[in-house]
């Protein structure tokens, strides 16, 4: 058997980890981002009700100055908590991009170890078959009673 395979086993299982661990990660950052993508949902919608509760207070007629005023600070709170989470989402979905790069090269590099681990064991294991099928041919040989250097290729 070949002494290269526990090592190899050892490198898959290593990169399988790797490649749980950036899956992880992975899927941490996009519920992250499904998150403040909910937030902005409904910033955006309390930001639309306080726009037109503020239109409503500013039209002609009867107009409270200090409510009109306090509801128009509100939509600026809710302008500014909008671009925040338009920034974090920003940076989540870059970070998604990097981590999706990075799980796209474990994935190779698990893909490439697993093929290179079955072709030496395909191959420790057609050494094994011809050592064996040497032996056979040795035991065969000497129960006929054939010297085993014998060459049959000229008879």
């Amino acid at each position: 058997m070949d002494q290269r395979l526990p090592q190899l086993d050892t490198l898959v299982k290593l990169r399988h980890a790797e490649r749980n661990r950036q899956r992880a990660a992975w899927a941490c950052i996009s519920r992250a981002e499904l998150a403040v993508q909910a937030e902005r949902d409904q910033v955006a919608a309390a930001l639309t009700a306080a726009q037109a509760v503020a239109r409503r207070w500013a039209a002609p007629g009867a107009t409270d100055v200090r409510q009109l005023g306090d509801q128009q600070r509100y939509g600026q709170v809710l302008r500014e908590r909008l671009a925040d989470l338009t920034r974090r989402q920003n940076v989540l979905r870059e970070q998604l991009a990097d981590l999706q790069q990075a799980l796209l090269v474990a994935e190779r590099d698990v893909r490439i170890l697993e093929n290179l681990r079955e072709k030496r064991s395909a191959q420790a294991q057609a050494a094994q078959w011809k050592s064996e099928a040497g032996q056979l041919r040795e035991i065969t040989l000497q129960k006929v009673g054939v010297a085993p250097t014998d060459d049959f290729s000229d008879k």
